[in-house]
């Protein structure tokens, strides 16, 4: 059976892959801007921080707390334990580190360990010690140090996110001050009493750090994308790999009605059709070589059977009958050494040189003309009432081919061209053409033709378009087989061309070749 013609691949599987990991990096890109959406620093609320601490009716009136955050402490300055709470509530909302010192310089309350120190304060003026860390806090009136101007009027959330103060202030992150030390966030100092004295609190604004439950989900989020993605494509590619897997082991286990049936338009989908096409020719091998057996006993039996007779006919003592008999045995014969000539023939041409049983061509240089003259003498001593046009043209080439085995492709093209021209008047032509490299062998018969459903069948092994068992149906189905195979091992081709009801055309092509060898 010739392969069924498939549809292209339109998706190639790759194309599917890259789909699948674009739409992956398209899902991780959006997870990760959702996430950093998500843990994005927020613009500071103040009104909900003075709610927190009990503190209403603020007004950010004070040149030195111009966003209202200290008011809410000075009033909590008598109340420690609200004061320490209020400060927590100051770095957990705003984000602002907050220290306070006495005018002595002693630690009053603080939301961040260790305390801001004094000393990163820009002045000048007295000097109390070292300025670093280790050093100790300067005295409070360094607070009123010109480098220590108020904090001017509310900054919007983008100058918060760089330090207090707007631009061009000697106390901002642009001003002109000197620079904090350690490279730390400016410190700003806002006079505040404690204990009915004047004190201090520093306040730095920090960069919220993110929580590490964000690296944490993001790298869940893309695992889980990942691990989505590669699922779903395993799974999809994997299914129809079982599924030609089930199948595989079906037919195996000799279920030959078993089939992929991929309905995919891909790879796979063409291994899958591939698959069907090649369990589709097991099945109609198998099947043939069931109907070989019937076929061969079919044409066995009956000239066993009249030989069986006649050997019995002559055991009587009958002269005359036995003489008769004889005479039946002796076409009987050549019929039962045809049949199993063509079996064996068959089998061996099917195979390969390095096989013992292949079988081994005897060629010599033999002219076309005369293969066709033996085979159309033949043909018109078997059937003389049938007409037949033998045509040959002039200064053919020689062929370097197995004379008898090419006969034999003749005959079987004649014998079949008379046996589907049920018409005794409808000619037979043979036409004998050539070309500088090939010998065309052209048989035309104007008879019932080969209807299309057989037309790519009638090389199989043992396959006949008519089903019947009657002799006149033809032999075991192995005439087109053999002479296909002869065809194939002297390197030439076999075509049939026919219209059911007109007619069928068979070509026989054969190479001009040099003398070589006996071998195929």
């Amino acid at each position: 059976m010739n392969a069924q013609t498939r549809t292209p691949t339109r998706r190639p599987l790759w194309w599917w892959l890259f789909g699948v990991g674009l739409v992956q990096l398209v899902l991780l890109v959006i997870a990760l801007i959702v996430v950093a959406i998500a843990s994005a620093p927020h613009k500071p609320d103040y009104e909900a921080y003075r709610r927190g601490t009990g503190a209403t009716g603020i007004t950010a009136n004070d040149s030195n707390d111009p966003l209202g955050l200290v008011a809410p402490l000075r009033a909590l300055s008598e109340k420690p334990a609200e004061l320490q709470r209020a400060l927590g509530e100051l770095q957990n909302q705003l984000h602002i580190d907050a220290t306070i010192y006495d005018r002595g310089g002693n630690l009053i309350a603080t939301n961040i360990e260790p305390a801001l120190p004094f000393q990163n304060v820009p002045r000048r003026g007295r000097h109390h010690g070292p300025r670093g860390p280790n050093g100790p806090p300067p005295d409070i009136d360094d607070v009123h140090d010109e480098h220590l101007a108020p904090l001017g009027p509310p900054p919007d959330h983008h100058a918060l996110d760089h330090g207090f103060g707007p631009p061009g202030r000697p106390d901002g992150p642009r001003g002109h001050g000197p620079a904090p030390l350690h490279d730390e966030v400016l410190i700003h100092a806002v006079p505040f009493t404690v204990h009915g004295t004047e004190g201090v609190i520093l306040l730095r604004l920090t960069t919220p750090k993110p929580s590490p439950w964000i690296l944490v989900i993001t790298f869940l989020v893309g695992l889980l994308i990942i691990g989505l993605g590669t699922g779903l494509t395993a799974r999809w590619l994997g299914r129809p790999i079982a599924q030609l897997t089930s199948t595989a082991h079906a037919l195996g286990a000799g279920d030959l009605t078993a089939r992929a049936n991929l309905d995919r338009q891909d790879e796979l989908g063409t291994l899958g059709q591939t698959f069907d096409d090649m369990a589709v020719r097991i099945a109609q091998l198998l099947r043939a070589e069931k109907e070989l057996l019937a076929n061969v006993a079919h044409e066995l039996r009956t000239p066993l059977a009249r030989i069986r007779v006649a050997v019995d006919i002559a055991s009587e003592g009958d002269a005359a009958a036995a003489r008769a008999s004889l005479g039946e045995i002796a076409v009987d014969l050549p019929e039962l050494e045809a049949l199993v000539d063509d079996v064996l023939t068959t089998t061996r041409l099917a195979f390969d040189s390095s096989s013992p049983a292949h079988f081994v061509l005897r060629r010599t240089a033999t002219s076309p003309v005369d293969i066709a003259n033996v085979a159309a003498t033949r043909c018109r001593s078997r059937w003389p009432s049938r007409q037949l046009n033998v045509v040959v043209a002039d200064a053919l080439p020689e062929l370097f081919v197995d004379d008898k085995l090419v006969r034999r492709v003749i005959d079987n093209l004649l014998d079949n061209a008379h046996q589907y021209s049920p018409d005794p008047q409808q000619a037979i032509d043979l036409a004998v053409s050539a070309t500088a490299t090939e010998v065309q062998f052209v048989v035309t018969d104007r008879g019932s033709g080969i209807p299309a459903e057989d037309l790519t069948r009638v090389f199989d092994p043992f396959y006949r378009g008519e089903k019947s068992r009657v002799r006149s149906a033809g032999g075991v189905g192995l005439g087109l087989t053999l002479a296909k195979r002869i065809v194939d091992a002297h390197g030439g081709t076999l075509a049939l061309q026919s219209e059911h009801g007109k007619g069928t055309v068979a070509t026989l092509v054969l190479p001009v070749a040099k003398q070589h060898s006996d071998s195929t």
